[in-house]
């Protein structure tokens, strides 16, 4: 039984499933990033990671026959399109460990460079102790944003 979409009440209800998945993923990924303090982008880094090895491994229907899936096993072949997603999702998962790493190693650039600094010292001394320092990721992110929430900007 099929309905105006051509989908079998199965089909509907797989869809369903992934579609209530993705939104419990997304809360989960809040509230890790929340309490266990890691970056947001890490969070979904590992979900797309876990996502694509997850397709890879079982093969559901959504996932394996339709759209992308499809078009890459046909020129691929199944165990080409297999590896294919096996080494995407290792990609990402190294990248949420690579961005992981850095920013902790960014962190621990910037405790050190605030290290000494009190209260009372100027602002264009904590920008020039800052400038002076070789900070990883320095471009993209600031260490005040590194640091909020920690007792050294307090």
């Amino acid at each position: 039984m099929t309905d105006r979409f051509g989908l079998s009440s199965r089909q509907v209800w797989t869809l369903l499933g992934v579609l209530l998945g993705i939104f419990a993923a997304i809360a989960i990924a809040g509230l890790l990033s929340s309490a266990a303090h890691w970056d947001i982008v890490e969070v979904i880094l590992f979900f797309v990671a876990g996502y694509i090895l997850a397709g890879a491994l079982l093969r559901p229907w959504w996932f394996w026959d339709r759209g992308k899936g499809a078009l890459l096993r046909d020129v691929l072949g199944d165990r080409g399109a297999f590896i294919a997603y096996l080494l995407m999702g290792l990609a990402f998962a190294g990248l949420g460990v690579y961005r992981g790493v850095g920013l902790h190693e960014a962190r621990v650039a910037c405790r050190e460079a605030l290290g000494h600094v009190s209260r009372t010292d100027s602002h264009a001394h904590v920008v020039a102790l800052l400038a002076s320092r070789s900070v990883p990721l320095q471009g993209s992110v600031s260490c005040s944003e590194l640091l909020s929430g920690d007792s050294l900007l307090r």
